[in-house]
Formats: structure tokens, C-alpha cells, sequence
């Protein structure tokens, strides 16, 4: 029964999560279009002379539709890992200081290397497309 009832809650919490969420990503972006629509509304024929209808119509979709996925779903699941990354630090806490900041340190440690291999492979991807580039250049006039 009392597992039974901690699924209940999770759904419940779930559902009023995703209809709070709707509601939320729903009422920013109308508002957003709105005040597109009035701005668009008050701009000079030659704006509409000078770009191209794609560029105008890609702001209304793919540029709004970006916002929408941004507001529904990294903003919440960036604040989701931030909890549970929160919970676990106080958990490793209170478990055991020692080995809490032993590991620590060697996440520091791994963040570290990590930083240096990528930086080596940035500049080596770099010098790469350096020497595609010229090779390109070659190729081209000299054919």
C-alpha cells in the first residue's frame, strides 16, 4: 500500500508538473509572438524590401520554436540537476566528510585533464583545418 501510494504522488506530481509547465511555456510564447506581430506591424515597407520573406518568417518559427524547447526543456532540467546535485553533496556530507572530499578532488582532477585533452584536440583540429583549407586553395587553382 505505501509503495502504491508513492506512485500516486510521483504521477499526480508529474502531471500537475507537465500542465504548470503548458501553461507557463504556452502563455510566454503567445505573449512573445504578440509583440513580434506588433513590432512587425510598425516597421517601414523598406525593412520588408531589404530582407529576404525567409529570414523574417524564420524569426517567427524556428527562432520562437528554439524558445519554446529552451522553456520546456533545458530551464527545467537544468534546475532539476541543480537539486539533485544539491541532494547528493549533502547526502555525501553526511555520510562521510573524508571520502566526500577525497572525491571531490579527483572530479577537479578529471575536470582538469579533460580540459587539457580538449584543448590539446582544439588546436590540433585547428592546424588540421588549416592545412584542408590550403590544400583546398591548391587544388582549386591549380586545376
Amino acid at each position: 500500500i505505501r509503495v502504491g501510494s508513492f506512485y500516486l504522488i510521483g504521477i499526480l506530481a508529474t502531471f500537475v508538473y507537465n500542465k504548470i509547465m503548458v501553461y507557463v511555456t504556452q502563455g510566454t510564447l503567445d505573449r512573445l509572438r504578440r509583440e513580434m506581430f506588433d513590432h512587425m506591424e510598425k516597421l517601414p515597407i523598406r525593412y520588408f524590401d531589404t530582407h529576404a520573406h525567409g529570414d523574417i518568417m524564420s524569426m517567427y518559427t524556428n527562432d520562437v520554436d528554439t524558445l519554446r524547447q529552451m522553456i520546456s526543456q533545458s530551464i527545467p532540467q537544468l534546475f532539476n540537476s541543480g537539486i539533485t546535485i544539491i541532494a547528493v553533496l549533502v547526502s555525501m556530507f553526511t555520510l562521510s566528510i573524508p571520502l566526500t572530499i577525497l572525491t571531490l578532488v579527483m572530479v577537479g582532477v578529471m575536470l582538469f585533464v579533460m580540459f587539457c585533452v580538449g584543448f590539446g584536440k582544439f588546436a590540433f583540429t585547428n592546424t588540421g583545418n588549416s592545412a584542408k583549407k590550403n590544400m583546398t586553395v591548391f587544388l582549386k587553382h591549380g586545376i
